[in-house]
C-alpha cells in the first residue's frame, strides 16, 4: 500500500496520491449559491452578520431551506453546521427540510 512507505506517506500529505475526487459534506446548489450572492450583495460576509442575513433569507424566501443555509456558509466561509445551528437554535426562524 502507498501509505505504508515513508514515500507513500509524503505524496498523502502533499495530495499527490489517491484521494477525494469530490468535496466533503452537503454540495451547494448553484442556483441557491447564485440567489444567496445577490440577495447578500456588497453587505460584508463577516461571521458576525450571520443571523442578519438569516433575516434577509428568511424574508426573501419566506423560509430557511436547506440549500440556502449550504450556500451561505460557502458564502461566509462557515462551516455548514454552524450555520444550521444558529438557524436551528432561534425560535423565529423556520428551518425546512428540502427534498
Amino acid at each position: 500500500m502507498a501509505g505504508d512507505t515513508a514515500e507513500g506517506q509524503r505524496r498523502a500529505k502533499r495530495g499527490d496520491g489517491k484521494g477525494r475526487r469530490t468535496a466533503r459534506g452537503r454540495q451547494v446548489d448553484p442556483r441557491a449559491a447564485g440567489e444567496i450572492r445577490e440577495l447578500l450583495g456588497d453587505r460584508p460576509r463577516r461571521p458576525d452578520l450571520l443571523i442578519e442575513h438569516l433575516h434577509l433569507i428568511q424574508d426573501r424566501f419566506g423560509h430557511l431551506g436547506a440549500a440556502h443555509l449550504a450556500a451561505l456558509a460557502e458564502e461566509m466561509k462557515l462551516a455548514q453546521v454552524e450555520v444550521y445551528e444558529v438557524a436551528t437554535f432561534y425560535a423565529h426562524f423556520d428551518v425546512v427540510k428540502e427534498g
